[in-house]
């Protein structure tokens, strides 16, 4: 968060007035725009808090002394602090004389403990290795600061040095070992200081109770770990494995004379029990199970040691084949106990086993939303996925920074390769110069022990899915089949025990700590406890307790952590506080309803969640067609039942049968699970939503259309269930307050959708709807940052032409208005113009659809900027045109020629297609439409089945041709290529049963569409509109 009024400038030889402070604290919340509502959100401050009492609060601030100056210590003390500070890193070695007198204040009873110590080997090289540890935290505590005041002291002229180098060592060697100067920098930064010393202070404490435990349970750790011997001398306390929860506690790597460990600060019970059910499903003799390793432990009560795991590579493939069934082995147990959190650091891959290292979210708890969410069947299915196999955090789970949309995989099945963070890091920038700053960078997230390895090469899980299905429907299947007694091993064996429970995302709490240490934020108190007010933001009434916890947990510099028990209702603190109306069912309540819940429909469910999960794998592979167009032959009547019409009810018959539906006040509702795409870069699994490009927009034309071909009323009930959901959206909803009004991906498409079906079933109730919200659309003048068909402005120009009739008061100054917002977005290119920084070419996202829109306002309004803006747009697309492959480039920087009704030739004649029919004309027009036509035959199929990219669009837009130009030649072999394709997907439904289950559900990528697209290409009257041109 970057904050909106730099405090530093504020300050005077006074101080900081009160409404300097306001101001300040007003930035700290800019979501906030009125003082009142910024006030209520001050909840750690007091309730009904006002701006006198927070002035109270602000003129009874009080500066914090520190006298550790004054303390005298032993001489070889201080040594081994300074021993240990020369040890750190040599990047940070010159700061160390800052956290000198801090360390010295507070490390000398951990030195006389471990110098009194019979397990340690070498009490001076393990104190010294302790103070580098703390030394590095302090330093990514306070390098901030550190980096203001050596920038501040350069410009108060107090450094001395020839050049900016030896300024600045002059800061870390001079004023760093300055007494009056290091009291005046703790005072100022009085909240880091206090900080540090706390955060010292728990450290210490907590390496000692390391120690000690050790002494305690040396030989006991022994014989559980090391084949009865100990040991031997602790060598090394490695820290900072993990975040630190609980007073600063961290798991820990200790390392030993004969061995390391993995110390964990809180009980392993539920590791133990973990590991005794797994003993159990070992034992089951299930057919096809492969058995599971767990890591050996020893519990010592309120902690606990782990023997320290290292990855091993697999010696044959067959062992990379078990690793993956395991994997899907994993994923059952894990979703049966709705398991979370097992991401790339919390699995090892050790040969052909899977190692799992952290149980402390194997299960998890039902919580009551933080906000209340309408019932529907989005929400329904929304519930489905937070607890599906999905959640585990196996499965490939991309990490996204919402505001840039980068994003990275850090699941458990992620890759070794290197990723960049999503989120900036702070950098240090002429760290041996008196002009030192920060830059905040997109660093390198390296590789993680999960990865499993075949002659030193990782093996991508994806081309294992087959065998992680096969797992885990063994393992799922063996649940199911043993319903009763699974459950009374479960309730018996793990009634009782603590988990963790995740509130919030580890990088929310992460990046409010890293904040928090921001010069501006660690001078007072209430600057501090303000800030971490932010907290309070979204948060229901009923959670101030939580928040509050959390406020004090990051007031010590820890990740909030709270636990919960398997069987109760209560949320605990790390101080011990039950929050109780923030648990709605306990985790096994949970488990017995999954239990109850899980069966064929599920399974399939979950089949699909894990899919999914691999998006690409089944565009790549699966969906691949290989067709090539037919020009010779002429289509046949068909003997008997139509193939088409075979194929159209498969497919209609396998999309009722993998619906969700819900009833609702007595009706049902209806929707798939899809998966969502932002930018051609982030898809994460979803509810498919309302829009016409995949969702139930989408969905309903089908089955609206499949009534229409078939006239079987089930196809007419099934369209209003998925309908249903549209309309109580927009009963809920203004569509005057949409902010994406395209016609495939934004609220336009609802309009076209409600014209389109009362068309197929005469139905006016159903236009009524589409004009009332169209004239909604208008007079609140609904305009889209994006100006594209997709998602943007001419997709709501197509629509509203399409719906309206010329001199329209309502409609023609919203055509208008939408039109002269696309040109007002235009960049000039030397050959004409073009929309957004990309420069796209095709249909859906270019030119090609916003100057077929533009043509159509021109028509209405006759305005000749539009028109000038029409042939700008043309003679861009032209600039792009690529002779040898008779095809136009996909945008300015991608050169490549596709064929798709997206990007490429199939929508560019697409938009030639519109302008000739809708009256424009040029010279170059009717080359280009011949042109298009011959390039689509010869290299426009066999990528794909789908509307939007694939052959059926293709053989859609063909078809337009066709019929537009009157050649009964080509509308016959369209018939024939139709018929063809069609006689090929049964084939390949036959052969192929997964590619049902490897496809979409929605009308533009998936198996609507390929429905729709045959029902339209089958039609011989013409009833079933081309949704590819509105």
């Amino acid at each position: 968060m970057k904050l909106l009024v730099p405090r530093q400038s504020q300050q005077t030889d006074a101080g900081f007035d009160f409404q300097d402070s306001l101001s300040f604290w007003d930035g700290l919340f800019p979501e906030i725009k009125e003082r009142t509502a910024l006030l209520n959100s001050l909840k750690s401050l007091g309730e009904q808090l006002d701006e006198s009492a927070l002035r109270r609060l602000f003129d009874s601030q009080k500066q914090i002394s520190f006298d550790f100056f004054e303390q005298e210590f032993n001489d070889t003390y201080v040594a081994s602090i300074q021993q240990g500070l020369e040890a750190v890193n040599e990047d940070i070695l010159g700061w160390m004389n800052y956290f000198k007198p801090l360390l010295v204040s507070c490390m000398e009873p951990l030195f006389n403990r471990i110098h009194h110590c019979s397990v340690v080997l070498e009490p001076r090289a393990l104190f010294c290795r302790s103070v580098s540890a703390l030394a590095r935290i302090l330093f990514q505590m306070a390098f901030r600061v550190l980096i203001a005041e050596t920038n501040a002291s350069r410009d108060e002229g107090l450094l001395k040095g020839a050049d900016t180098v030896a300024r600045a060592t002059y800061y870390k060697e001079v004023l760093l070992q300055d007494v009056s100067y290091l009291k005046a920098v703790y005072s100022r930064y009085q909240v880091l200081t206090d900080m540090m010393l706390k955060k010292t202070g728990l450290i210490c404490e907590y390496i000692e109770s390391i120690i000690t435990d050790y002494e305690t349970n040396h030989e006991a750790i022994g014989r559980e770990l090391n084949g009865g011997s100990t040991f031997g001398k602790l060598v090394h306390i490695r820290l900072g494995e993990g975040d630190t929860h609980n007073q600063g506690k961290s798991v820990a790597i200790i390392e030993f004379e004969q061995g390391i460990l993995v110390y964990k600060p809180r009980t392993l019970q539920l590791e133990q029990r973990y590991n005794t059910f797994i003993e159990h499903l070992n034992a089951a003799h299930i057919p096809g199970f492969l058995d599971i390793k767990t890591i050996r432990l020893k519990n010592t009560g309120e902690t606990g040691w782990c023997e320290f795991v290292r990855q091993k590579p697999c010696k044959e493939e067959a062992e990379v084949r078990d690793y993956y069934t395991r994997i899907g082995e994993l994923l059952a147990i894990f979703y049966l106990f709705s398991a979370s959190d097992f991401h790339a650091e919390n699995i090892i891959a050790c040969g052909a086993y899977p190692l799992v290292i952290d149980m402390e979210t194997l299960f998890s708890a039902d919580l009551f939303d933080q906000k209340t969410i309408e019932k529907s069947v989005f929400s329904y299915i929304g519930s489905l996925l937070t607890y599906s196999v999905k959640a585990s955090a196996i499965l490939p789970t991309m990490i996204r920074n919402r505001k840039t949309n980068k994003q990275v995989d850090l699941s458990g099945l992620s890759m070794d390769e290197e990723q960049e963070s999503p989120y900036k890091s702070f950098c240090i920038m002429d760290a041996d110069k008196d002009t030192i700053h920060i830059v905040a960078k997109n660093l390198a997230i390296g590789g993680h022990n999960n990865s499993v390895k075949l002659h030193n090469r990782s093996m991508e899980s994806q081309k294992y899915l087959g065998e992680m299905l096969r797992g885990f429907e063994i393992t799922y299947e063996y649940f199911v089949n043993n319903r009763e007694s699974v459950l009374a091993y479960i309730e018996e064996h793990f009634s009782g025990l603590m988990f963790r429970v995740l509130l919030r995302g580890t990088v929310t709490y992460g990046q409010m700590l890293s904040t928090m240490y921001h010069p501006d934020l660690v001078q007072s108190f209430l600057d501090r406890e303000i800030y971490l007010n932010r907290l309070f933001l979204n948060a229901d009434e009923k959670h101030i307790a939580l928040v509050l916890a959390e406020i004090e947990d990051m007031k010590r510099d820890d990740v909030p952590m709270f636990m919960a028990s398997t069987d109760e209702r209560s949320l605990y603190t790390c101080a011990g506080q039950a929050l109780e109306g923030i648990v709605q069912n306990s985790a096994l309540e949970m488990l017995r309803s999954k239990l109850e819940r899980m069966g064929a429909a599920d399974l399939c469910f979950q089949r699909r969640v894990i899919i999914y999960s691999y998006a690409d794998l089944y565009r790549n592979d699966v969906y691949i067609t290989g067709y090539r167009y037919h020009e010779a032959e002429e289509a046949q009547e068909p003997d008997g039942e139509s193939q088409i019409h075979v194929l159209v009810e498969q497919v209609a018959k396998y999309c009722d049968a993998n619906s969700i539906s819900l009833t609702v006040n007595g009706q049902t509702e209806r929707s798939w699970i899809g998966y969502l795409e932002v930018e051609d870069q982030f898809r994460t699994i979803t509810p498919i939503g309302i829009n016409l490009y995949d969702g139930n927009a989408g969905m309903v034309l089908f089955y609206a259309a499949l009534y229409k071909y078939t006239q079987k009323r089930c196809y007419l009930e099934t369209m209003r269930e998925v309908l249903r959901p549209i309309e109580q959206y927009f009963e809920k909803n203004s569509i005057g307050k949409e902010t994406q009004n395209g016609l495939y991906n934004g609220c336009s498409g609802a309009v076209y959708l409600y014209a389109v079906i009362s068309d197929l079933l005469h139905e006016e109730s159903y236009r009524a709807h589409a004009d009332r919200l169209l004239r909604e659309m208008a007079s609140s003048r609904v305009l889209s940052q994006k100006n594209d068909v997709m998602i943007g402005n001419a997709g709501a120009i197509l629509v509203a032409a399409r719906l309206s009739e010329p001199g329209d008061a309502i409609i023609d100054p919203y055509l208008h208005t939408l039109a002269q917002k696309i040109i007002e977005a235009a960049d000039v290119y030397p050959t004409g113009c073009f929309i957004g920084k990309e420069g796209y070419t095709g249909y859906a996202h270019g030119t090609a659809g916003i100057s077929h829109a533009l043509y159509k306002v021109y028509k209405r309004t006759g305005d000749e900027h539009i028109l000038l803006a029409v042939e700008k747009m043309l003679a861009y697309e032209r600039g792009q045109y690529v002779t040898e492959a008779g095809n136009f480039r996909r945008s300015l920087t991608d050169k490549r020629c596709d064929c798709k009704w997206c990007h490429g030739m199939s929508g560019i004649l697409l938009n030639r297609l519109s302008l000739k029919e809708d009256g424009y004309s040029d010279s170059l027009l009717d080359s280009e439409i011949e042109i298009g036509i011959r390039t689509l035959k010869q290299v426009g199929f066999g990528a794909d089945y789908c509307l939007c990219h694939g052959d059926i669009g293709n053989l859609m837009i063909l078809q337009q041709a066709a019929v537009l130009l009157q050649d009964g030649a080509l509308q016959q072999q369209v018939r024939r290529n139709t018929e063809r394709l069609a006689t090929q997907l049964i084939e390949r439904l036959k052969g192929s049963p997964d590619f049902l289950e490897n496809a979409g559900f929605g009308l533009m990528t998936g198996l609507a569409g390929i429905g729709y697209g045959l029902i339209a290409l089958e039609d011989r009257n013409a009833r079933i509109p081309n949704i590819l041109a509105v």
